[in-house]
């Protein structure tokens, strides 16, 4: 199977995933706005959003070591055990130590909640761990069941716990037991379905494979707390200064773009794969570059998609009073198609294995979103955030496209490029006016997008149905 075949094929595995988790993530959003008060709400989010903070620091992101270093030893199953049983070593080592310090500082502050909360953290490092692994040996598919079972597992649980039995504490205890058990029965599922578990050999412990795969990942670190602070730092600012029910409304603007980011973290994952099995071939240099041109093309018809309907959409998915944040959703929309195009470049300095200029460029880009958001949230409310994280992203696409130049050359359509972020910004600005022409003339502009940009990728989607149907 050629190159584009194989990616074509692990981007639609893997969509299964990434998408599936981000719509179930969106459907909880009604049961959550509707159940808990805004600021049970504000405290369900940044449960989850330190959470998110500390995983890279407790296990120093060795588990995108785990996917990088087994993607090269995946034929070779000794090698693999290594690599496997030397990472779940370490990672239940600190994990639990963590979740330790935690129950000792916090534990007498927030009671059986806290505790729950510790076990989501640790069972959690656990999980996203060994989805690495699984995706380091080939096994995609497995990877994208255990994501679904612990999106159902979550809808589920929270429905039950918050809609049907109504937990003390007004829900969010429910909605703390429905993390918990979302990320404990998938784990399950992979040690034993998955086949992680025969891969687990403590003789096969090897401190100098510890070495080399935390030089890998150390540097990816600061990188994913860069991220976090580009994309959640926002709300403990917005918090500290306007407080918990500002920090909710906030949180709800995100939601939409999660719609879109969804996709392009499917596509970045199988991208990563994809362009790391390339990166010595000798043709390289024009495969990126028509990849990069073919990419941007195929966000931008999604994004253009994605604000025309998005009148419909919010309707539908978002109950209670946050009609403030329908318009932070312009800027938002730009901020996330910025953060997918930086991702795409991002990919090929992952196959190159530069993680340290992964780090640096995140960490400027990060800087840059935290410094708006300190400036002006006091000044302009929650606008702050969100014009951090347009500008912020911006700056990181920019950097990381002359900073690729260094070692990989790419020639990027730069016409193409303007043409398609000059299409966004209009029909961003149309949706801001929440006014039904406004609407339909997005709708217009988005077939033109599609026709402009992305017709030669529809035409053979549809080639490949009629042929398909024919046998």
């Amino acid at each position: 199977m050629s190159r584009e075949g194989n990616l074509a094929k692990n981007t639609l595995i893997i969509s299964l995933g990434t998408f599936f988790p981000k719509f179930f993530t969106v459907l909880i959003t009604p049961i959550l706005t509707a159940q808990l008060t805004k600021a049970e709400y504000g405290e369900y989010d940044l449960i989850v959003t330190i959470v998110s903070l500390l995983l890279p620091v407790v296990t120093l992101q060795i588990s995108s070591a785990a996917f990088r270093f087994l993607i090269l030893k995946r034929n070779d199953k000794e090698d693999c055990k290594a690599i496997i049983t030397t990472i779940f070593v370490f990672v239940i080592i600190t994990s639990f130590v963590a979740g330790l310090a935690y129950c000792l500082l916090l534990m007498r502050r927030t009671g059986w909640t806290g505790l729950i909360v510790a076990a989501y953290f640790i069972f959690d490092m656990l999980l996203i761990t060994t989805q690495q692994m699984l995706r380091g040996i080939g096994k995609n598919l497995m990877y994208s069941v255990s994501t679904i079972v612990q999106s159902i597992v979550l809808l589920l649980f929270v429905t039950i716990l918050t809609g049907i039995l109504k937990t003390p504490n007004y829900g969010l205890t429910g909605v703390v037991i429905a993390l918990f058990f979302s990320t404990f029965i998938p784990l399950v599922l992979l040690l034993f379905k998955g086949g992680i578990i025969s891969f687990i050999d403590i003789s096969k412990f090897d401190k100098k494979t510890l070495k080399e795969l935390l030089a890998y990942s150390w540097p990816m670190v600061p990188n994913n707390l860069s991220i976090w602070i580009l994309n959640l730092s926002d709300r403990l600012i917005i918090t500290a200064v306007l407080g918990i029910e500002a920090t909710a409304v906030y949180a709800v603007a995100n939601k939409m773009p999660t719609i879109f980011s969804s996709f392009q973290n499917t596509f970045a994952m199988a991208w990563q794969e994809n362009a790391s099995l390339a990166a010595d071939d000798s043709d390289k240099e024009i495969y990126f570059s028509k990849m990069c041109d073919g990419v941007y093309r195929l966000l931008t018809g999604l994004m253009a998609g994605l604000i025309a309907f998005t009148p419909v959409i919010w309707k539908l998915l978002i109950h209670g009073d946050y009609d403030e944040a329908y318009f932070q959703l312009p800027l938002l929309y730009l901020g996330i198609m910025f953060s997918c195009m930086s991702a795409t470049v991002g990919g090929i300095y992952i196959a190159h294995m530069k993680t340290k200029s992964v780090g640096i460029s995140t960490m400027c880009a990060a800087l840059i979103n935290l410094l708006i958001d300190i400036c002006f949230v006091g000044k302009i409310g929650i606008w702050a955030g969100s014009i951090s994280t347009m500008i912020s992203y911006l700056c990181l696409w920019l950097y990381r496209m002359m900073g690729v130049q260094k070692f990989q050359k790419l020639n990027f359509n730069k016409k193409t490029i303007i043409s398609c972020v000059s299409f966004l910004i209009v029909m961003a600005v149309l949706n801001y006016q929440k006014n039904l022409i406004c609407d339909l003339a997005n709708v217009i502009l988005c077939l033109a997008v599609l026709y402009l940009f992305d017709r030669d990728i529809i035409k053979i989607f549809f080639k490949t149905l009629i042929r398909k149907g024919k046998q």
